[in-house]
């Protein structure tokens, strides 16, 4: 006997679940356009709720850079008498393979011997010593994200190690002062972010309750019908992720136009330090902010609505 052919619905299958976000996507446009001052109120709310922590946390790394490439961070190795010329840059090219260290500047017997002339005024003195008494330096600079001093104490204890290196000199007190001030304001921003995160759901949760009490009785029908869960809160959820990106990108130009108003500031204050503070919103920031302003926003709507469209009964 012939077994009949069994029917495929994986196409079929993919085609209704599109059709489904489709229609999802269109009626969440359609509440959208339904009440374009209650949306434009929370966009506006979710974006000063985003851009407040977020332009303390840019601001405050932009410090944290700008005194991090201050020479002050820097760890300066003295190398003996006997190194100079090639075999100091040779030294240089086989210090900067290691992974902490972002550059070094390289200084000669002479260029520290000119150093020194200009900054002592002391040719004369200078003159009369028959050899140069002053060793070679390498300035190095360690990476940007190294923040604790331990690390930069191992860091330099590795370089003095070397038979060629005479000492090294770090300034430890600056150091320590810099990691333990950034670290201390780097914690009270995350906190801004988490408790803004907060009132982010807070404020989408307040939106689509909203959204449920003027759609109670359409939300009643489907129920009625047989409509799922799923079904019913699919629109809800695009919603949410909608309100959540746009307030996210309202958020990215809010704190755009306060950078473009404090930038003259802050290029006052880092020439009073001798030190570039430049205020930077970068493009791989905005998809983040806007990411995670979506992922919250489909969370908080995952957790609201169930207990929102619990006590509606058809």
């Amino acid at each position: 006997m012939r077994r009949p052919k069994l029917p495929t619905f994986s196409g079929d299958a993919l085609h209704v679940w599109l059709h489904q976000h489709r229609m999802a996507m269109g009626t969440a446009v359609a509440h959208i356009k339904a009440s374009p001052l209650s949306t434009l109120l929370t966009v506006l709310a979710i974006a000063i709720t985003l851009a407040l922590p977020n332009a303390l946390f840019l601001t405050i790394d932009a410090i944290g850079d700008a005194l991090g490439n201050q020479g002050g961070r820097a760890i300066s190795a003295f190398m003996k008498l006997s190194v100079d010329g090639r075999e100091l840059h040779d030294i240089a090219a086989e210090l900067e393979k290691d992974p902490q260290i972002e550059r070094i500047d390289v200084i000669t017997r002479e260029q520290s011997l000119q150093r020194f002339r200009d900054s002592s005024g002391m040719d004369d003195v200078l003159d009369l010593l028959p050899n140069n008494p002053l060793p070679a330096v390498l300035l190095i600079h360690p990476r940007q994200d190294i923040d604790e001093m331990e690390t930069l104490e191992r860091l330099a204890m590795k370089i003095e190690a070397r038979s060629t290196v005479e000492t090294v000199v770090l300034d430890r007190e600056w150091m320590g002062t810099l990691f333990a001030t950034l670290s201390a304001f780097k914690r009270f921003s995350l906190a801004m972010l988490l408790l803004f995160a907060l009132l982010v759901a807070l404020v989408i949760y307040n939106g689509l309750r909203i959204e449920v009490l003027q759609h109670r009785h359409e939300i009643e029908v489907i129920k009625l019908v047989g409509g799922s869960d799923h079904y019913i809160q699919r629109p809800f959820h695009y919603h949410a992720v909608m309100l959540g990106a746009a307030g996210a990108l309202l958020a990215s130009v809010f704190i755009a136009i306060v950078f473009v108003i404090l930038r003259p500031h802050f290029a006052e204050l880092g020439a009073a330090y001798d030190v570039a503070l430049p205020l930077q919103l970068g493009g791989g920031f905005v998809v983040t902010l806007v990411l995670l302003a979506m992922i919250l926003s489909l969370l908080s709507s995952r957790l609201s609505l169930g207990a929102l469209l619990k006590h509606i009964r058809p």
